[in-house]
């Protein structure tokens, strides 16, 4: 008896070590995915992907994020769950992130709502969407400097505009832009001048279009340029520009300037807003940005506040809305060594340095120019002779304020008759050129013999209509000197041969005197009379019209 009670009792103690070994495995549960991230998951057109999930315990699926639906939610054993995200893309037009979410997939071997028990994470990534952006497609305008300079390079490498055109096709500047972090400025557009100023300039990559500021300002120019490279020959904010129209820009303010340095083994052009126009229209511009040349063994240059070298450009206009200023001083700092006074010489004008037809209309130049030979003047410094009666150049309606200057940092090397100077205009010939109804307020003075006026220093062209405020002063000998009108005019009969007057409806005022007696006092100088019209061959029914000078 007492052994069969021992035999039940080791058979019943078995029975619950069994037991309790087999509770033991059960509580050892385990949910185990295929993988714990699912990843690269389109943004557009997400497919549904599958978890395979190795368990052996009940499970259900919680927290899942509201953009994932998951499929079956609960189970037990092993299985296959689907994982199926919303679509994280709104249009081909609009940009979405990235986003991330995750879930967990909870069991207990006996029960499954206990979210205390066994537990892994899966978490799932879908990309977002990016606009495919073609570099061509336009976005309506220029809205910042890393626009503009994208523009800028665009031009000066053969690229397209289309990316800042307007709906009215215009490159549109849609705010203002400081270029102060810019030190090396390659131009809009460049261009090699040939053997001359006058000689046509070649360009692979030039702007053409309209440009248009919309009353925007371009400032922090301070620019370096060194014309020893070579590599081109035109300076300013645009170097070249054919077929175009530039309008409604502020360009600089004080203290901005363009700099040209080093040997240049060719002439050149800078002008502060363009160096070389073909066929260009300025309107709405106003210039704050000083040219200033200071390099050495100096060729022909032109340098202007708005156009350098011009052909065919049209400057202003008649509206208020078109004005052009320039208040940019246009200067030579360094040693001039060339003394050609005509149109091989040096061209510094305050709106066009070298002007080959076209027009400047209502302009106003308040900035100083200064050079020791060549052609300068507050408006234009030289217009060429090659013109007819249809294809001329014209200068209406412009007011210069500034002081036109020959030697104003006193160390030219040139000292005798190598300048031609005035108010509005250095030097030209070419009957069919005029000038028309534009006033002097500026002084003009020379530091040695010049031909120089309050208009005009050597004219073989029109002048109809002609005020002077200014002073002007130069010294003087039988064939140079100063008038409040001209240097030099030539003769009534020579204008009459092509049918047209030389002077006429021109108003005296302002003083004339000699450099030497009246610098260092030239409001002592005397008022202009009908005896200083001309600085040489001032004769009355010769070289101009006493009875068409109105007093």
């Amino acid at each position: 008896m007492k052994q069969t009670f021992k035999l039940f009792a080791a058979l019943a103690l078995g029975v619950l070590v069994t037991a309790a070994c087999s509770e033991g495995k059960l509580l050892e549960s385990y949910i185990t995915p295929d993988r714990s991230e699912i990843s690269e998951i389109p943004a557009k057109d997400p497919a549904a992907v599958s978890l395979i999930v190795n368990t052996n315990t009940n499970w259900m699926v919680l927290d899942v994020p509201s953009w994932i639906q998951v499929e079956p939610v609960m189970g037990h054993g092993d299985a296959i769950i689907t994982i199926t995200p919303s679509a994280n893309f709104k249009n081909e037009n609009t940009e979405t992130f990235d986003r991330m979410g995750s879930f967990r997939i909870a069991g207990n071997a006996n029960d499954p709502g206990n979210r205390t028990g066994v537990s892994v994470t899966v978490t799932v990534k879908q990309r977002g969407y990016v606009p495919v952006v073609d570099p061509d497609a336009g976005i309506g305008g220029i809205p910042s400097l890393e626009e503009f300079l994208a523009f800028a390079q665009a031009v000066s490498t053969g690229g397209s505009c289309s990316r800042w055109l307007n709906q009215d096709g215009e490159v549109e500047l849609q705010t203002d832009i400081d270029l102060s972090s810019v030190l090396d400025w390659t131009p809009i557009g460049i261009a090699k001048l040939g053997s001359s100023v006058k000689a046509a300039a070649s360009s692979d990559n030039y702007f053409q279009g309209v440009f248009n500021g919309g009353h925007h300002s371009i400032t922090g120019i301070r620019w370096t340029f060194d014309a020893s490279t070579g590599d081109y020959n035109s300076y300013g904010l645009f170097g070249m520009a054919s077929n175009a129209t530039i309008k409604d820009l502020v360009l600089g303010e004080k203290g901005d300037y363009i700099s040209i340095e080093g040997t240049p083994g060719a002439p050149l052009a800078a002008g502060a807003l363009l160096a070389v126009g073909d066929a260009v229209t300025v309107k709405g511009v106003t210039n704050n940005v000083d040219v200033i040349f200071n390099g050495s063994n100096d060729p022909q240059f032109a340098m202007a506040g708005i156009v350098a070298k011009g052909d065919r450009c049209v400057i202003g206009g008649e509206s208020d809305d078109e004005a052009v200023v320039n208040n940019g001083n246009i200067v030579a700092k360094s040693v001039i060594t060339l003394t050609e006074a005509g149109e091989g010489g040096h061209m510094l004008g305050g709106i066009q340095g070298y002007m080959h037809w076209g027009s400047i209309v209502k302009a106003v130049n308040n900035g100083t120019i200064s050079c020791g030979s060549g052609r300068s003047g507050g408006i234009v410094a030289s217009i060429n002779s090659g013109v007819t009666a249809d294809e001329f150049s014209l200068v209406k309606g412009c007011v210069n304020r500034g002081t036109v200057r020959r030697d104003l940092y006193g160390n030219s090397a040139v000292t005798g008759n190598q300048k031609r100077m005035g108010g509005i205009l250095g030097g030209a010939e070419g009957w069919y050129n005029k000038v028309e109804d534009c006033v002097n307020e500026g002084n003009v003075f020379a530091e040695y013999l010049c031909r120089c006026g309050g208009c005009v220093g050597h004219s073989k062209i029109q002048v109809i209509g002609f005020e002077n405020k200014g002073i002007i002063l130069s010294d003087k000998d039988s064939s140079h000197g100063p008038g409040w009108l001209g240097g030099y005019f030539d003769s009534v009969a020579n204008a009459a041969k092509v049918g047209v007057l030389n002077i006429a409806r021109c108003k005296m005022g302002g003083k004339v005197g000699s450099w030497t007696e009246y610098k260092d006092n030239p409001e002592g100088a005397p008022a202009a009379t009908i005896d200083n019209v001309l600085g040489y061959n001032n004769k009355p029914g010769t070289q101009f019209n006493e009875n068409e000078i109105i007093q």
